[in-house]
C-alpha cells in the first residue's frame, strides 16, 4: 500500500511556505503532502468567511480522494476549525462502503481549536479576542506574532516571519464548526507545552476528546513547531501515522486481540485498580471535608431583616447588620467542636464558618485543564445571561494563571472560584462528565465551600473591592439554583448593604471615577437591583432599594471588546445587539415590575402611581411596545440567545399580566371565570412550551424559575373548572395538556406536593368537562360585558352563576362529596358562588399560590 498524503490545514496568520522544512523532511521519509492556502488569509477585501476556507479545503481533499489516496489531515491553529468541517463525508471507511476509494484515514490536531459542531471560534473564546489580536474594522491582525507564534526560534527568523504574517478576515471568527471528526475517523492531538498562543490547558481539553491519551502526543515547542523543529514534527507525525488511532468508544469496550489484548487487559487492569484506589482515597478525602464544612440550618425562613428609610434608600447600620446576619446556631455548633478553626466575630457574614485548613490558596484551584473547562462553560452558560465582569480581563487574569501559576491576590481567588461554582451549578452530571475524575456533587460541594471560607475572611461587610462584590452576587444569583446554596433572602439584605455603602447607588460619573469602573459599578448595582425585585417576589414583601435613592444608570450597551481598564472616555452606546442585549432587556423589565407588582404602601414610598389592575395591563403592554422597539426589533431570531431573549421578556411580560390580574382572598371568584383571565393562562402555558422545546436555549434556563409555568396551569384548570365552556375551551385544553404531559414524564414529579394538587384542579377540570358534555345548558358560557371584551360583567355574572348553581349542585361531582369534602376542605352543598369561591380559597392555601407559583415571574 502507498503512503498516506498528508494535507495541512494553515492556522491563520500565516502562509504555507512555514511548513516547507516540514513537508521536505516527510517527502524525505516517502510522504507525498501538500498545503493550500486558505481563502480568508489576506484576501482583499477581507470578507471570506469560514465557509470559504471549508470549501476550499474539501476541494482539496476530495480531488485527492477520487484519486484514490489515503489521506493525513494535519490541522493547525484555526486550521482545526477548518480541517473538521472539510473532511464530514470525506472518511476513508464510509467511501469504501460506499464503493469509492481513497478519502481521510486521519485527522491531527497541531495546537489546534477542535470545537464541537455548532460552536464557533469567537464563541469559544467568550465572545472576546484574545489580548494579541488586533481587530481593525473586519481586519484581524496578529499583534507581536513572534512573541506569541514562534518565540523558540532565532531572532532573526521571528522578524522575517513576522513581516510575512497576513491579516485574517474577521468573519472566519463567528463561523461555525459543523463537524466533530473524533466521532468517525481516528484524530490525535499534539500538544505545543511551551505554546503562548493557544494555551496548553486548552489544548489538554481539546485533545480529551480524541478518544484516550494514546492519542495525545507532545511537543516541548511554540505554536510554531513547525518552524523551531520541523524535522521532529515531521518523525512524530510519520509515528502518529503507524499508530493505529482508537476511536471513541465505551470505557467497558476492550481489546482482545491475542497476547497483545491480554497484555492490555493486564495493564488496563492494573490501571483500573490505581484508579480505584485513588478514588477511595478522594472519597474519604471528601468526606472528611464534608465533615468539616459547617451544616446550613434546616430553616432558612428568617422574619428578621434589614429596615429601609423611604426617604433615601439607606440600610441600618453594619453594626446590627453584622449581628444580625451570623446565626447563633452555627456559632454554638463551632464552639462545641474545639479541634475546628472558627472565623473571629468581626469577619462573621452569615456564612458557613467552618473551615478545613489550607497551606496556600493557590493549591486550592483546580488543574489547569478543569480550569479551562469550567471557564469555557462560565462563557457559554452564565456570562450571557448574567453580565457583571469583564470578560476579556479575566480571561487574561485565568490564562496568566494557569500557564505561568503566577500568585493571585485574595479577591481574584475569590471570583474564580464563584466562577467555578457557576460554572459546575448550571451543568448537568452528564455534562459534567467522568473524566473529570470527581463526581458533579463532590466539585459543586468543594467550589462551594471553597468560596463561602474565601468571601467569610474577606471581610465582607466593609470591603470596597468590586471584584469580592461581583462574587458575592454570582454566588446569590446562581446559588438559588442549589439545595444547599445560600440563603438567598437574608443575604440580599446584606448585599443590598453592602452596595449603598460602597456607593453604588450613586452613578459613577457623580464620583468622578474612571469609564470602565463606572460600567462595572452599573452593572453591579444593576444585578443587586434585579436580585432584590426576585427576593421580594419569591418572600411576598417589598424590596428594599427605593427609586428615590439612587442614581445609577443603566450600563451602556456595549460588547465587553469596547470596554478597557484604562479608557479614558466612556463609551459609545450602541443602537444594535450586542452582548448586553439579554441583560438590559432584563434589566428593563426587572425596574418596570417594581412599579406595577408590589405593595400600595411600596408605590406610594417610590413616588409611583397606584393603578387599577385594568391600569396595570395598559401600561404592562405599552412598555412591551417600548421593548419590542428599543431592543426586540434589532435581535436575530436565528440566534440562540437572541432568542431567548424575546421569548423569556414576551413570556415574563404575560406573566405580569397574570399577576396583576389574579383574584385575591379578598376578591370574589369573578375575576378568575373571565374570558381574558383564560387566554393569559393560555398564553403563558404555550410560551413556556416554546421556551423549553428550544434545544440551542436550554443551556441558559437555570436563570429563570423552575417551575415558572405551574400558576398559570394551575389557574386555568380552576378556570375550565368554572367556565367549562366557551368558544376557546378546546384551545385552553390543548395548552393544558401539553404542559401536563411534559411534566408528568419527569420521574421525581409525583414527590413534589405541589404537582399532586396539580393533578387534583386538573380532575376537577376534566369533571366539569364531561358534565357540560351531560348537561350543557347548565355550564353556558357567562355573559361578557360589550363595552370591555376583557371583562366580564359582574351583574350579569351574579345572576348567570346563581340561576346555574342549582342545576349544576345535581350534576356536581362525587369528589366534592363524602371523603373527598374531609380532604380538600370544599363546600359539599350551597350555590354555585360559594363552591367556587371555596375552591379558590382552598387552593391558595394547598398551592401557596401566593408564594410558591407565581411570584417568581422573573
Amino acid at each position: 500500500m502507498s503512503a498516506p498524503t498528508f494535507v495541512f490545514s494553515l492556522g491563520a496568520w500565516v502562509i504555507p511556505a512555514v511548513f516547507d522544512a516540514t513537508r521536505s523532511r516527510l517527502e524525505a521519509l516517502g510522504f507525498p503532502s501538500n498545503c493550500p492556502a486558505h481563502p480568508s488569509i489576506g484576501a482583499e477585501p477581507p470578507t471570506k468567511t469560514l465557509s470559504d476556507d471549508v470549501s476550499s479545503l474539501r476541494g482539496v481533499l476530495t480531488a485527492f480522494a477520487d484519486e484514490g489516496r489515503d489521506l493525513v489531515v494535519v490541522a493547525h491553529s484555526y486550521g482545526g476549525v477548518v480541517a473538521s468541517s472539510a473532511v464530514e463525508g470525506l472518511n476513508k471507511a464510509a467511501r469504501v462502503e460506499a464503493g469509492k476509494t481513497g478519502g481521510v484515514v486521519k485527522v491531527i490536531y497541531l495546537a489546534a481549536f477542535a470545537l464541537d459542531k455548532g460552536q464557533s471560534l469567537l464563541g469559544m473564546l467568550g465572545g472576546n479576542y484574545l489580548p494579541w489580536m488586533k481587530v481593525e474594522g473586519d481586519y484581524v491582525l496578529a499583534d507581536g506574532a513572534g512573541e506569541v507564534g514562534w518565540q523558540d526560534i532565532p531572532l532573526e527568523s521571528q522578524e522575517k516571519w513576522n513581516a510575512m504574517a497576513l491579516h485574517t478576515s474577521r468573519a472566519v471568527f463567528s463561523g461555525e464548526s459543523t463537524y466533530e471528526p473524533w466521532t468517525e475517523i481516528p484524530c490525535a492531538y499534539v500538544v505545543c507545552e511551551q505554546d503562548h498562543a493557544l494555551p496548553p490547558p486548552f489544548q489538554e481539553l481539546f485533545a480529551s476528546k480524541m478518544a484516550g491519551p494514546e492519542n495525545t502526543y507532545r511537543l516541548p515547542s511554540s505554536h510554531s513547531p513547525f518552524l523551531s523543529m520541523p524535522d521532529r514534527l515531521a518523525d512524530l507525525l510519520q509515528q502518529i501515522v503507524k499508530i493505529k488511532c482508537r476511536y471513541p468508544a465505551p470505557r467497558s469496550t476492550s481489546n482482545k486481540d491475542g497476547n497483545l489484548g491480554q497484555s492490555n487487559e493486564v495493564l488496563s487492569t492494573r490501571i483500573d485498580r490505581i484508579e480505584s484506589t485513588l478514588q477511595s482515597f478522594e472519597n474519604s478525602i471528601s468526606q472528611i471535608r464534608e465533615l468539616l464544612q459547617q451544616s446550613r440550618p434546616s430553616d432558612r425562613n428568617h422574619n428578621r431583616g434589614l429596615e429601609t428609610c423611604a426617604a433615601n434608600g439607606q440600610i441600618i447600620s453594619a453594626e446590627r447588620t453584622g449581628s444580625m446576619i451570623f446565626d447563633s446556631e452555627r456559632s454554638s455548633q463551632s464552639q462545641n467542636d474545639p479541634g475546628l478553626p472558627v472565623v473571629p466575630s468581626h469577619d462573621r457574614t452569615g456564612l458557613p464558618s467552618r473551615l478545613f485548613p489550607t497551606a496556600s490558596l493557590d493549591s486550592l484551584h483546580p488543574p489547569p485543564r478543569i480550569i479551562f473547562f469550567m471557564w469555557q462553560n462560565y462563557l457559554d452558560r452564565v456570562d450571557p445571561v448574567l453580565k457583571i465582569i469583564h470578560v476579556p480581563t479575566v480571561q487574561r487574569d485565568i490564562l496568566k494563571f494557569a500557564r505561568d501559576k503566577t500568585h493571585l491576590d485574595r479577591s481574584r481567588h475569590i471570583l474564580f472560584f464563584a466562577i467555578y461554582y457557576t460554572s459546575v451549578l448550571t451543568m448537568s452530571a452528564e455534562e459534567w462528565g467522568e473524566e473529570l475524575r470527581e463526581s458533579r456533587g463532590v466539585a459543586l460541594k468543594r467550589f462551594r465551600s471553597e468560596l463561602e471560607r474565601s468571601l467569610e475572611q474577606s471581610d465582607l461587610l466593609n470591603t470596597s473591592d468590586l471584584t469580592i462584590l461581583q462574587s458575592f452576587v454570582l454566588y446569590i444569583v446562581c446559588g438559588r439554583c442549589d439545595k444547599q446554596g445560600p440563603d438567598a433572602k437574608r443575604l440580599t439584605e446584606v448585599v443590598v448593604n453592602i452596595a449603598f455603602q460602597n456607593k453604588l447607588h450613586r452613578d459613577g460619573l457623580e464620583l468622578d471615577i474612571l469609564p470602565f469602573e463606572v460600567e462595572m459599578r452599573r452593572r453591579l448595582w444593576w444585578q443587586i437591583c434585579i436580585l432584590d425585585v426576585r427576593t421580594a417576589e419569591d418572600n411576598g414583601s417589598d424590596p428594599h432599594i427605593l427609586s428615590t435613592s439612587f442614581t445609577t444608570r443603566l450600563p451602556s450597551n456595549v460588547n465587553d471588546a469596547s470596554l478597557h481598564p484604562d479608557m479614558s472616555e466612556m463609551p459609545h452606546a450602541n443602537h444594535g445587539r450586542t452582548e448586553m442585549s439579554f441583560t438590559l432587556v432584563r434589566f428593563e423589565g426587572s425596574n418596570f415590575a417594581r412599579r406595577i407588582v408590589f405593595s400600595d404602601k411600596f408605590c406610594q414610598e417610590n413616588s409611583y402611581d397606584i393603578l387599577t389592575a385594568s391600569e396595570k395591563c395598559v401600561a404592562i403592554n405599552k412598555f412591551r411596545e417600548q421593548i419590542e422597539q428599543q431592543y426586540l426589533s434589532k435581535l436575530d431570531k436565528s440566534i440562540p440567545l437572541d432568542f431567548i431573549t424575546a421569548a423569556s421578556i414576551r413570556l415574563i411580560l404575560v406573566k405580569l399580566k397574570l399577576t396583576v390580574s389574579k383574584p385575591r382572598k379578598t376578591q370574589t371568584q369573578h375575576l378568575i371565570m373571565q374570558q381574558n383571565f383564560r387566554r393569559t393562562c393560555v398564553e403563558i402555558l404555550e410560551r413556556a412550551r416554546m421556551l423549553r422545546q428550544y434545544e440551542k436555549g436550554k443551556i441558559w434556563l437555570w436563570l429563570f424559575q423552575t417551575y415558572l409555568e405551574w400558576d398559570a396551569l394551575s389557574y386555568l384548570y380552576i378556570n375550565l373548572s368554572l367556565v367549562p365552556a366557551g368558544d376557546d375551551v378546546d384551545l385552553a385544553w390543548t395548552a393544558a395538556n401539553d404542559i401536563y404531559e411534559d411534566w408528568k414524564r419527569r420521574s421525581d414529579i409525583f414527590l413534589d406536593r405541589r404537582w399532586r394538587n396539580i393533578e387534583e384542579l386538573r380532575s376537577r377540570a376534566l369533571h366539569a368537562k364531561d358534565s357540560v358534555q351531560r348537561e350543557p345548558s347548565v355550564f353556558a358560557t357567562p355573559p361578557v360585558d360589550d363595552r370591555n371584551s376583557d371583562h366580564l360583567n359582574p351583574i350579569a355574572l351574579e345572576s348567570w352563576s346563581h340561576n346555574a348553581s342549582v342545576s349544576r349542585l345535581e350534576v356536581a361531582s362525587p369528589i366534592l362529596h363524602g371523603g373527598a369534602t374531609q380532604n380538600l376542605d370544599v363546600p359539599s352543598a350551597g350555590t354555585g358562588c360559594q363552591w367556587s369561591a371555596g375552591i379558590f380559597e382552598r387552593y391558595f392555601e394547598v398551592l401557596d399560590l401566593e408564594h410558591e407559583l407565581h411570584n417568581s415571574w422573573l
